[in-house]
């Protein structure tokens, strides 16, 4: 019996159960000679009835069970397939889309310093490379560069600037600015972020616009030059700027501070925005079909000799301060570099940094810096501003010769500022400040020895020999000290001149004085001591040009410049001066400075006409005593007479 019951388990599972018929079944399965009696029916029902309730209670307990393992399992299968889209997704997403090129960074002057999103050593950029999402651009001090994006026409920025480059969906691409200023020429669809602290300027719609961002006194600024601009500043809301307005936005005793004005239409004159101005224009030249722009100019170039207007003669200054100690540390101070360590060339390159340590604000327009030096001849000099991270047009030169000689130093070169030059926040610096000056007639300055000028600073760093006021009082260097005095005066009558004239036509192109100075004193007299001058009409006003044909003391020990008088005089509204270089060496007692042989000429070559000029004197084909020259001493007069006033 116990085996039928089992027999029936199997096959009730194995098909849909019905009593009827397998009891049907199971009947006519026993053999003919086996009696069939009622109790082995009834037996065999109970064993059916037995064997289909143990069914259906384990049919219920392994239901569950069976359930349970077909859920995990799709489970499983179902989380493995999302993980793997999303691994598929994310791969797709930086292969197409953050590695994709999004902009082209061209340096123009200096060098750019790239970090990639992937991480890896940065890559130092001279010419271009092309910019993905999230890379980060630093530049170097002196550096210029344009960065072009499809979403944009251009952006460009100086010295100091970092930037990082950032995707925004639709959007394009966007820049976060960290430091340093930044130039935008964009389309509407462009978006830009200027950070500060707690303090982000988003620009967020407008049209067609150019503005500039950058850092003003502890704040973020946005200046719109073109076009008009919607910007947000956190919860301030929506900020409408149009071209003329800028927006300064920062933390102020510990609040937020939006503020929106005008600004003076002259700061666009900075060579900062002209020389972007002009990079627009040639970038728009480009994009035009057949298009043949001209050479584009450079910052920094140098002017062709000769071809500088010569200015004024420089005014004589008043008596200068006397020397100062240098200030303590953490207050103001400067740094210098030398811009060219050749000391015999015929420009002076001086590069500056005002540096405030302060804990206030300082504005640059209340700074002066003085650079000592030596003529070595002369002459009109022209003062440059090559580059400054202030604008170049903010920062102005002048010349000044000092009333005695001093240790290194006849004249000093003057900086200043102009308002627009902004201010010195506490704790930094004016940017650097690249100066260069040269005479009208580019003729070489002697450095060695100037009292200001030291070859081995070649980087920034700080030197007291390069003086540094505020409001005209010296707060950080030392200037020169006088120059030794002088021997005494020897006794009258003892000093002399001759002269010569070596040209007798009165009415050339060329005026050829020659000279001798006489020492019939009982001492040695160095001939850098003396001054000659020469008096003459110039006959129609032209920049005039100087040469030393020959001297037994060497020409190049001789130079000459030209002074124009206030009023004319008698004969005379110049005077060409001629002085003598330390290298000259020295008069003996009773002997002479040998023959020096002058000529000077208008640069266009027009004639003078001598007939009547107080120095000129045709009899003179010889060397003689004549007092219509004048001989100076130390800047005091020791022989000849000057012309008398009209």
């Amino acid at each position: 019996m116990q085996e039928s019951e089992r027999t029936m388990r199997i096959s009730m599972r194995r098909k849909k159960f019905n009593e009827a018929s397998f009891l049907q079944a199971l009947e006519s399965t026993v053999p003919e000679h086996v009696v069939r009696r009622d109790e082995s029916v009834q037996e065999t029902r109970a064993a059916l009835a037995r064997a289909h309730r143990d069914l259906t209670v384990e049919r219920q307990e392994e239901r569950p069970g069976a359930r349970r393992l077909v859920t995990v399992r799709r489970l499983l299968i179902a989380s493995g397939t999302l993980v793997a889209l999303g691994i598929l997704v994310l791969a797709l997403f930086f292969l197409f889309v953050r590695g994709k090129p999004y902009a082209k960074l061209e340096v123009h002057q200096g060098e750019a310093t790239v970090y990639r999103t992937g991480g890896g050593a940065p890559i130092v950029v001279r010419n271009e490379v092309d910019l993905s999402a999230d890379d980060n651009v630093t530049t170097s001090k002196d550096a210029l560069i344009s960065i072009h994006s499809h979403k944009t026409d251009r952006i460009r920025m100086d010295g100091s600037t970092e930037l990082s480059l950032e995707v925004l969906d639709r959007a394009g691409v966007a820049f976060v600015q960290e430091s340093g200023r930044a130039y935008f020429h964009d389309k509407p669809r462009y978006k830009c972020s200027v950070a500060l602290g707690e303090v982000t300027i988003n620009k967020v719609g407008g049209g067609d616009c150019i503005y500039t961002t950058d850092f003003y006194q502890g704040l973020a600024r946005m200046r719109v030059i073109k076009g008009d601009v919607e910007v947000s500043v956190g919860k301030a809301g929506i900020q409408h700027l149009s071209a003329g307005e800028e927006l300064l936005a920062g933390i102020v005793d510990g609040e937020r501070q939006v503020e929106v004005a005008g600004f003076e239409p002259q700061v666009l004159e900075e060579e900062w925005y002209q020389w972007n101005f002009e990079r627009d224009e040639q970038d728009e030249l480009e994009q035009e079909p057949n298009a043949n722009p001209g050479d584009e100019p450079e910052p920094g170039t140098e002017p062709e000799p000769g071809t500088e207007p010569e200015p004024e003669p420089a005014p004589e200054p008043g008596p200068s301060p006397e020397p100062a100690p240098a200030p303590e540390s953490g207050g103001l101070g400067l740094q210098y570099m030398c811009g060219e360590t050749n000391p015999s060339d015929n420009q002076v390159q001086p590069r500056f940094k005002i540096m405030n340590n302060t804990d206030g604000t300082v504005p640059l327009s209340e700074f002066t810096i003085r650079y000592w030096y030596t003529v070595d001849g002369e002459r009109p000099q022209n003062f440059w501003c090559d580059w400054a991270r202030i604008g170049s047009g903010n920062v102005q030169g002048a010349f000044h010769q000092l009333s005695s000689t001093r240790s290194g130093a006849d004249y000093y070169m003057e900086v200043s500022f102009a308002p627009g030059a902004g201010v010195i926040a506490p704790g930094g610096d004016s940017g650097e400040v690249q100066c260069r000056f040269a005479k009208s007639d580019w003729t070489d300055y002697n450095e060695s020895g100037d009292h200001s000028h030291d070859p081995t600073k070649t980087s920034y760093a700080e030197s007291n020999k390069v003086t540094l006021y505020r409001n005209g009082t010296l707060v950080w260097g030392t200037e020169p000290p006088s120059a030794p005095a002088p021997p005494p005066e020897p006794e009258s009558g003892s000093l002399g001149l001759q002269y010569m004239c070596g040209g007798t036509n009165p009415s050339d192109n060329q005026v050829q004085p020659r000279f001798k100075i006489m020492n019939n004193t009982s001492g040695t007299v160095p001939l850098s001591e003396f001054t000659i001058r020469y008096w003459y009409t110039v006959d129609g006003e032209r920049p005039q040009n100087f040469w030393c044909d020959w001297a037994q003391i060497g020409s190049g020990n001789v130079q000459g410049a030209f002074h124009k008088l206030s009023s004319a005089r008698s004969g005379a509204d110049y005077y060409l001066k001629v002085s003598f270089a330390p290298g000259a060496g020295a008069i003996a007692p009773g002997g002479d400075s040998g023959e020096v042989q002058c000529r000077f000429a208008k640069s266009d070559w027009t004639n003078y006409n001598e007939s009547g000029d107080y120095s000129h004197s045709l009899t003179k084909t010889s060397y003689g005593e004549w007092n219509k020259v004048t001989l100076y001493r130390n800047g005091i007069l020791v022989w000849g007479t000057e012309p008398a006033g009209n």
